[in-house]
């Protein structure tokens, strides 16, 4: 009964995951939706070899179908964890350099599949058994499928705990996302474990395949209802980080206790100076005296190398002994005190003859109009006559 239950299920749900890989496979390039796509693809090809091995009728066929079918299961937990890492916005965590060690299991998996018929702790015995109509194999599992099983479930179960600290932490919008993400795994993660644990005696048929393909329609679910691939959730950490502004966080003793990579860079500290005092960092002078006993919300503006900033400060509850920190956001103003300096240069009083009309330079130095302006401002001149000096100069010429 369970095997024609499960001939009946498979082609709908493949029909199905086909509709998630095409509706996702536009996106391929657009960050995590490579490794979602590769997951289903996985569960794809899981789901598929697993239902023509129940429909092959030469025993050896049956074998190699199998074979796929777990290289296939091998390569979910990785891509799992992969999109997961990418989803929350652990991308660095995404790079071989540091991700290679996740890949373990899956390697291990299928080298001892490769090797089963030296050692047989992979599969300790197969045979062909009849239920039914149908001809089914059925496997004892060796000592080593057990640990490559676990380690496996390690994978998931990691990528669980990080959704899991993302829903509770995250937005309203967010959870809704993570929802249909952990539900859809503990699907397929559940199915596995009725299945290896043998929980359901009476099903023979192993239900994985189906159980990982729901799981992956759920995401669907989640991918038209929720945006999943359009709205990710951005840590605020990186945030923080992204942010062109530097960032200065100094706790209660005015000991600084971060700093984003804008704040370092025009600062030049790093991140071996968190705990001093910010009283040593000699840039931020003119903002000491919002800082010496409360903090006082204010700005001040600072210079740094040939840069002007405006810092602002303020208060940051939390700090110890009822004394509050402080945040200060610099914001580079260089371009704007140029141009305020020019405007201010231009409106203030200006020495000019009464008779030549040329003005006084702060240097003493008496120029024309024209010159003196050029060199204050963008402006630039043309010349030409008006009416009244052309009548006076030319009064043969017809005004017409």
């Amino acid at each position: 009964m369970d095997y024609t239950i499960y001939l009946t299920l498979t082609p709908y749900i493949c029909f199905v995951l086909i509709i998630l890989l095409i509706r996702i496979a536009p996106t391929w390039r657009y960050g995590g939706t490579k490794y979602l796509f590769c997951y289903f693809l996985a569960a794809e090809g899981f789901l598929v070899f697993n239902y023509l091995e129940l429909l092959a009728t030469v025993d050896a066929t049956k074998i190699v179908f199998a074979q796929i079918e777990n290289v296939c299961i091998a390569l979910i937990p990785p891509f799992w964890l992969l999109f997961v890492l990418y989803f929350t916005g652990r991308r660095s965590w995404t790079r071989i350099g540091t991700f290679w060690p996740m890949l373990f299991p899956a390697f291990f998996t299928v080298s001892l599949l490769l090797t089963n018929p030296i050692h047989h702790l992979f599969w300790s015995d197969v045979q062909i058994v009849q239920v039914g109509s149908h001809r089914a194999l059925r496997i004892t599992h060796g000592i080593l499928y057990f640990a490559a099983v676990i380690l496996n479930y390690a994978l998931v179960l990691a990528g669980l705990l990080i959704v899991a600290r993302e829903f509770f932490k995250g937005r309203t919008i967010y959870r809704r996302q993570l929802f249909w993400m952990t539900v859809g795994t503990l699907v397929g993660l559940l199915s596995n474990v009725v299945y290896v644990f043998r929980i359901l005696p009476d099903v023979n048929k192993d239900f994985t395949p189906v159980g990982i393909a729901i799981g992956a329609v759920m995401f669907g679910v989640g991918i038209q209802r929720h945006g999943l691939l359009e709205l990710v959730p951005t840590p605020r950490s990186r945030l923080f980080d992204d942010l062109l502004d530097g960032v200065v966080v100094v706790d209660g003793r005015r000991r600084i206790v971060d700093v984003n990579k804008a704040a370092m860079g025009i600062l030049d500290i790093n991140e071996a100076d968190l705990g001093l005092s910010i009283f040593a960092c000699a840039p931020l002078d003119p903002v000491f005296d919002l800082l010496r006993s409360e903090v006082e919300p204010g700005t001040a503006d600072v210079s740094v190398n040939t840069l002007r900033y405006e810092v602002r400060v303020s208060p940051l509850d939390g700090g110890i002994r009822g004394r509050k920190g402080a945040v200060m956001v610099l914001h580079d103003v260089t371009e704007r005190s140029r141009m305020y300096e020019e405007i201010r240069t231009l409106r203030g009083i200006l020495p000019i003859c009464a008779r030549c009309k040329k003005i006084r330079s702060d240097r003493g130095f008496w120029q024309s109009v024209e010159t003196y302006v050029s060199e204050h401002s963008h402006a630039e001149f043309s010349h030409g006559l008006c009416p009244d000096c052309m009548s006076e100069l030319y009064p043969d010429v017809d005004k017409d």
